[in-house]
């Protein structure tokens, strides 16, 4: 819940008003769409909460971990790292095969 309300939050903060996100975290998509009490009374939910009722759409996807492995292989590669945008001229040779299985639908 933390990274999304950091996400959330920087997006809010950089001016964007129209986000779209996917996660592989379930329960985080329901919580957002308020269609689950887990973690209810939760700072990070409240703050979530605030947030979300912004004036600003955002849209939150549930997608499988399959869909979802060339972000989740940059978030463990960038654990660690100071905090930050990265920018890269060209993929990691780590993510090239997942990025390739990605493109052809096979991961």
């Amino acid at each position: 819940m933390v990274a999304f309300h950091d996400v959330f939050r920087y997006a809010w903060d950089l001016g964007y008003r129209q986000v779209e996100l996917e996660t592989n975290n379930l329960e985080v998509s329901k919580i957002w769409y308020q269609l689950s009490d887990a973690l209810a009374g939760n700072g990070f939910v409240c703050a979530v909460n605030e947030l979300r009722n912004r004036e600003w759409v955002v849209e939150l996807r549930h997608i499988h971990r399959t869909q979802n492995a060339v972000a989740d292989a940059l978030a463990g590669w960038s654990r660690g790292s100071s905090p930050g945008v990265l920018e890269f001229g060209h993929p990691p040779s780590e993510l090239e095969m997942l990025l390739q299985e990605d493109l052809l639908g096979t991961s």
